[in-house]
């Protein structure tokens, strides 16, 4: 922990500054021997990727503002919190790079000479942005795209050399600044961002001669540089490696049939896509790399990467289609990012727009960006979604939980820093919440979900048009997340990349939620799992891309259905049998179809091609048909070892999922459509209705209501709990549980 007194500090500092500039020549180590440099690591913690410091477990519960605010600093130290995160007000702290070999650290020592006076006893995780600043964009503008956010400027390319070059070099000034700065023994890591929002967006279609030479290189690595396995993918006989040109737009959104673009017309546009995102992932590494040499390894890399996909409303360059890559940096310690923003007011699930199970089984932490605004955020805007205390207090108890239901970590973050969390009851409510997550280290941290999602976020390169298609399959209003939350079963997703490499353990039931596109080794990983029961659910045109071709035998090898082929149809599916809620159909919701706007730019309300599986072979139930022609359109066929049920698009109600789930066996632990996350020791529950909700346990488990610090009982297997509309419960349940922290109750 710090030791240094403040005045030494600065004095110290002072000797380092030269009127606010350091030269890398000036970067001399100043470390003294009696300094005690924490070393922060992500190991194994009873059954999941946890946080150490020093060797000593600590749950990831972290304060990120724009500048840790006094009140903030007093709020989450006296709540028992040692992590913070933050940028600066102005620069979003910047590299402090003011020309080709000069870097400013002012900014940066304000900021850390300001945080460790407002928490002497907290742990920092600075978020450093990479982005190159306007000068360096003037003087180099062949490095450089206009990209197509709304400022409309000029962003430098992920593959520029030069780039990756000298904001290499002013980072690694930074970090030996900060290594040998008065601050060191409080810095555990750094987060390292750029691109739109800091979270490596990129900015647009990069057609730069950056980008080309990229692309270039990476043909020659995908082809082996074989000249003619290269021509044979592109269908095109003049192409080299050293004439091969990235795609404009109008090639890249152009579609060969229906929506899909076809591999056997050539691949040039999947191959650029592939680099385009992969070259964001290299960018990373270079990065993480620098800061894990220039300190010798002990500072933490973290990033914002990896997000799920859910801006159905964006261009189809934003998503991160790389994530599989990302996840097998070893380079990179930990990946945050925000939870959905399509669900985040009360009594909804609030679901983490991640990959936390994936990046686990690479020994990856995930940090959730819980920036719910609460009543008291100002200016209010579309994402001030409570209206009072109590609502807000149930937004911030709900990211806890669900955090904690994933083995996962987490920042609380004030946009407005100071204002977001200033109630005394909030102050209140930190200290508990931090409890909670001191207790949850006594607790096993494994996964118990028994339903696997598995997503393909390549799928999208073999798709057309401008916005992002898979996307509304996701979080969105169209999406699947908000009914599998409510299915009454918890899930985890992971990346096709990983059922590939055999790292997925089992499940009972396996949602291929968008894998159109599949390899040869992912189809045979497939394979392995139609046995012992399993059910498999595919939507829409799983399996329909393969390496060279689309192919309706490549749907039915996978699927183990028939299906013919229809040039376009509506989504709308109407269910044989009406759900408890007395829903009659699904693939574009009710309440959107007044919302014209939304749904002409957003919603998919055509399939192009559509796929009708066939209903006669032999243990073949309907379970919907086509509202416009009555076909069938969802579909269950029961195979010896296993089934397979086919859906033409999200989103099944969660009652139907629910049947599919409870005829594989698995647990359901409600039946009441309740949001719900679990693992091992937490359950955490939403109402989105008021009511008395019956949980059903797996076996027989003591429960304690955190939230509420009631025990409600022991060796326990089903069990009543009344609660509010929009209520959220935090529930700790395991065998021989221990006596919560601070707890009144008394058997």
């Amino acid at each position: 922990m710090p030791s240094l007194p403040q005045t030494i500090r600065r004095a110290t500092l002072s000797l380092m500054l030269t009127g606010g500039m350091l030269h890398a020549a000036d970067a001399e180590p100043r470390h003294t021997e009696d300094r005690t440099m924490p070393q922060a690591t992500i190991q194994n913690y009873h059954g999941s990727p946890g946080l150490f410091i020093d060797e000593q477990p600590l749950f990831p519960m972290i304060l990120f503002e724009q500048e840790i605010a006094p009140k903030d600093a007093r709020t989450f130290q006296e709540a028992g919190v040692k992590l913070y995160s933050f940028i600066e007000k102005t620069s979003f702290l910047d590299l402090g790079w003011t020309d080709d070999y000069t870097t400013d650290y002012s900014i940066m020592e304000r900021v850390l000479s300001t945080t460790a006076q407002r928490c002497p006893n907290g742990y920092f995780l600075p978020r450093i942005h990479l982005w190159a600043p306007d000068w360096w964009l003037e003087k180099h503008p062949e490095e450089a795209f206009f990209g197509h956010d709304e400022s409309d400027k000029r962003n430098e390319s992920f593959a520029s050399e030069l780039w990756l070059e000298q904001a290499g070099v002013a980072l690694r000034r930074m970090v030996r600044y900060i290594e040998d700065s008065p601050y060191a023994d409080q810095v555990i890591g750094v987060v390292l961002s750029t691109a739109q929002g800091g979270e490596w967006h990129q900015y647009g279609v990069d057609n730069t001669p950056a980008m080309e030479r990229y692309f270039r290189n990476y043909l020659r690595n995908r082809y082996r540089n074989n000249l003619e396995s290269l021509r044979e993918a592109w269908q095109d006989d003049t192409v080299t490696f050293d004439n091969a040109t990235t795609p404009g737009e109008s090639e890249l959104y152009a579609e060969d049939y229906g929506i899909f673009k076809d591999p056997a017309l050539g691949r040039r546009c999947m191959d650029y896509w592939e680099a385009y995102h992969q070259v964001t992932v290299d960018a990373i590494d270079h990065f993480c790399r620098i800061v894990k040499d220039e300190s010798n390894g002990r500072l933490l890399t973290v990033t914002l990467y990896g997000y799920s996909p859910d801006m159905n409303w964006h261009e189809k360059y934003i998503h991160h289609r790389a994530a599989g890559a990302a996840h097998r940096l070893t380079s990179l310690d930990a990946i945050a990012g925000p939870h959905t923003y399509h669900r985040r007011g009360p009594g909804k699930d609030g679901a983490l727009r991640n990959y936390p199970a994936s990046l686990a089984l690479h020994g990856k932490l995930f940090i959730d960006e819980a920036d719910d605004r609460t009543h008291l955020s100002f200016p209010k805007n579309w994402a001030t979604l409570c209206n009072n205390l109590w609502e807000s207090q149930q937004v911030l108890r709900r990211s806890f939980g669900n955090v904690v239901c994933a083995n996962s970590g987490m920042w609380y973050m004030d946009h407005s820093s100071g204002e977001w969390y200033d109630a005394p009851a909030l102050r209140e409510d930190f200290k508990r919440i931090n409890r909670w997550a001191d207790y949850s280290m006594q607790l096993p941290r494994r996964e118990i979900a028994e339903v696997a999602v598995i997503s393909q976020p390549q799928s999208e390169f073999y798709l057309g048009g401008h916005l992002d298609w898979t996307s509304n399959m996701y979080e969105a209003e169209q999406g699947q997340l908000e009914d599998l939350c409510r299915s009454g079963a918890p899930f985890s997703k992971f990346l096709i990349d990983d059922l590939a490499d055999g790292l997925i353990p089992d499940h009972k039931v396996y949602i291929f939620l968008d894998c159109f596109f599949l390899t040869d080794a992912e189809r045979r990983a497939v394979e392995q799992l139609k046995r012992d029961g399993k059910t498999l659910i595919w939507y829409y045109a799983p399996g329909f891309v393969t390496e060279h071709s689309l192919s309706l035998d490549g749907m039915k090898q996978l699927t183990g259905l028939d299906f013919t082929v229809q040039d376009s149809g509506g989504v709308v599916v109407n269910l044989e049998q009406p759900t408890g809620r007395g829903l009659q159909r699904f693939g574009l919701p009710e309440r959107l179809l007044e919302q014209a706007d939304l749904v002409e730019n957003c919603m998919k309300t055509e399939l192009s091609p559509r796929f009708v599986p066939a209903a006669d072979a032999s243990g073949t139930t309907v379970i919907g048909r086509y509202a416009d022609t009555g076909d069938p359109a969802m579909v269950s066929r029961k195979f010896a070892d296993w089934t397979s049920v086919y859906v033409p698009m999200t989103p099944v109600p969660a009652e139907v999922l629910r049947e599919i789930f409870r005829d594989a066996g698995v647990h359901i632990y409600l039946e009441s459509n309740d949001n719900l996350a679990a693992n091992a020791a937490w359950l955490c529950i939403t109402a989105p209705e008021a009511g008395t909700k019956t949980v059903k346990l797996p076996e027989a488990l003591d429960v304690y209501d955190v939230t509420g610090d009631t025990l409600i009982g022991r060796r326990l297997t089903e069990f009543q709990l009344p609660m509010q509309e929009k209520e959220t419960k935090i529930l700790a349940v395991g065998k021989n549980l221990p006596e919560p922290p601070n707890s009144t109750i008394t058997e």
